[in-house]
């Protein structure tokens, strides 16, 4: 999506605008592009007619910025968001040993973010007995197998390690780029 932020600037020399665009991929809210425009001063121009002039010299570098970041991030990973909670009827927590390593779980969750975040780029808000969260975690652009990576799959490869290998009940839920891990 794009937004646009306008000032206008008048006075007894003339009218001018300033332009601010900014474009955002949907998805994580990262910026593609932003292009700033400031025009001269015109007598009596109309705000409309300022803002084609802003416009008509910035448009193609700034949809050129877009294509260009966006590209880039497509190939460079997904940012998505990550929350683990232990369900309220739950004895477990986070600082329960568990999987062959006899690690806390909070311990197991962060290594695997670390090991499967694209090039190990994430960040966490912060664990609590009850509950981790990763503000965002980059995940490849496609799984192991050549297939697009999308929040869904690296959910289930989540669920996955946690049922199979670490011997953890879960389930897991999307949200848009949100996945919420159920610990039981």
């Amino acid at each position: 999506y794009v937004t646009v932020d306008i000032l206008k600037d008048n006075n007894s020399e003339g009218n001018r605008i300033s332009l601010i665009m900014k474009a955002y991929e949907t998805a994580s809210g990262s910026i593609l592009a932003s292009k700033d425009a400031l025009t001269r001063r015109f007598p009596k121009a109309a705000t409309d007619v300022l803002c084609s002039y802003a416009i008509e010299d910035n448009l193609q570098p700034f949809l050129d910025d877009i294509c260009k970041n966006f590209t880039k991030q497509a190939s460079g990973g997904k940012r998505i968001s990550l929350i683990f909670a232990v369900d309220g009827s739950s004895s477990a927590t986070m600082n329960d040993r568990v999987g062959n390593d006899n690690m806390p779980l909070s311990a197991q969750i962060r290594q695997w973010v670390r090991k499967n975040a694209y090039k190990g780029k994430f960040h966490l808000q912060g664990i609590v007995g009850e509950s981790i969260i990763f503000d965002y975690v980059m995940i490849p652009a496609k799984d192991a197998e050549g297939y697009a990576m999308d929040a869904a799959q690296f959910g289930y490869l989540i669920e996955a390690w946690l049922n199979d290998q670490v011997g953890v009940t879960c389930t897991t839920r999307v949200d848009g780029t949100t996945v919420y891990v159920t610990i039981y």
